[in-house]
């Protein structure tokens, strides 16, 4: 399985960034998925260049992730991604890891390390919006922009 991973730094909690992924229905549509939910499953679309990208997933209990799920039927072989909280002297860092062994031919065999980056990279940015539009204007002592700080 390859893995591809992505990582940020919020001056929010951790149990703030827990409760954005919480409501993962609002999460992953903020992140540019049309979102279907029916129970622990959720039908996730996404139109990606000329192509729509459907993806069934399953929401998995794991002690060590604040939020991860499965895929049950899209165009991976496999699909594991995992969302870690940790507190920092700041606020907390969101890590967003997928672990997936990509299609080998077909649609979906664009699917590689980097489109799984620039995808998990976007729900970053939803995490960003959504604590914009939950908490209003930020204390400009505690104003800091979430900063980036790599990825494998």
């Amino acid at each position: 399985m390859e893995t591809a991973s992505v990582d940020r730094e919020y001056a929010a909690s951790e149990s703030r960034i827990r409760s954005i992924l919480d409501n993962v229905t609002v999460f992953l549509d903020a992140a540019g998925f049309d979102v279907e939910r029916d129970g622990d499953r959720l039908e996730l679309t996404k139109r990606v260049a000329v192509a729509q990208f459907e993806l069934d997933v399953e929401l998995r209990e794991e002690e060590s992730a604040a939020l991860a799920y499965e895929q049950v039927s899209g165009p991976f072989d496999a699909m594991v991604t995992r969302y870690y909280v940790d507190a920092t002297a700041s606020g907390s860092r969101l890590t967003i890891e997928t672990s997936f062994d990509p299609p080998t031919s077909g649609f979906g065999s664009f699917l590689n390390s980097a489109a799984i980056r620039r995808q998990r990279r976007a729900e970053l940015d939803a995490v960003t919006s959504l604590l914009e539009a939950t908490d209003g204007p930020s204390n400009p002592a505690e104003d800091r922009p979430a900063v980036e700080t790599g990825g494998k």
